[in-house]
């Protein structure tokens, strides 16, 4: 079974045995039960609905937003406003006959996580603001978005998914730089007094420093100027055997 990066979502309901029962007394002219069960046919098949109740549940979330909308705009008997009604009918008819195959299959095990998180997944994978009111931005900031190429190999159990990366590295400058520092006994710190220096002159003062104040060290010290460089790498486009593989995929930072 192939893994996502994304949030997966497992319905809870376990209903391969009505699945099998129904089917059994439908009658098949393919594959036989025993055979069916063995490859795990059944199983997929009640996982399937399973998902499939939920993209209902999870589009009726989406229709009652767009149903409050329409409401509140007074055009409830506008054709608009019927389609989403007839959508409604759809979802209730499918839910009817879903309720043959899970009544015997759910415990008491409440779903409406499961909902919600699909609920929300559908609206940032549209880049919608999963809460919205009047005059928010309507989709979700550029900068709130991550690009990534999503590759389905088939020699492969895994969808493999190059996402951007950022390579850091330390950048040291060339410029060779000598200063003096005073390292205080009794506070335990140490402070430069002098900088920008060569060698030769950073050895001759701190030498001379040290003479005057006998109760401090000094040290001629080399300075290097380091500082940390962020390199961003995203992909664009991927090559496999001269052949364009994987496509772009964006989606909301979690």
């Amino acid at each position: 079974m192939k893994k996502y990066e994304t949030i997966e979502l497992v319905c809870k309901a376990e209903i391969e045995e009505s699945v099998r029962k129904r089917i059994a007394i439908t009658g098949v002219r393919g594959l036989s039960l025993e055979k069916a069960q063995e490859l795990g046919l059944f199983k997929r098949i009640s996982l399937m609905l399973s998902a499939m109740e939920l993209t209902f549940e999870a589009g009726k979330k989406i229709f009652k937003n767009v149903d409050k909308m329409l409401d509140e705009l007074g055009i409830r008997k506008k054709d608009m406003a019927k389609a989403c009604n007839e959508y409604e009918k759809a979802v209730h008819k499918f839910l009817g006959f879903w309720k043959e195959f899970a009544a015997k299959g759910y415990s008491d095990i409440d779903k409406q996580d499961d909902e919600y998180e699909l609920y929300k997944n559908i609206l940032r994978w549209a880049m919608l603001p999963v809460n919205w009111n009047l005059g928010d931005e309507q989709l979700v900031r550029e900068s709130d978005v991550e690009s990534s190429i999503v590759i389905d190999d088939e020699g492969n159990e895994s969808i493999l998914r190059l996402s951007k990366s950022v390579a850091s590295e330390e950048v040291i400058s060339c410029e060779d730089s000598w200063c003096v520092t005073k390292y205080d006994v009794e506070t335990k710190k140490q402070e430069c007094v002098c900088s920008d220096m060569d060698k030769a002159s950073a050895l001759m003062v701190a030498k001379r420093l040290s003479d005057d104040d006998k109760e401090s060290i000094y040290a001629a010290s080399q300075v290097l100027d380091v500082t940390k460089r962020e390199t961003i790498v995203t992909p664009a486009k991927a090559f496999k055997a001269n052949e364009t593989v994987g496509k772009v995929s964006n989606k909301i930072k979690m």
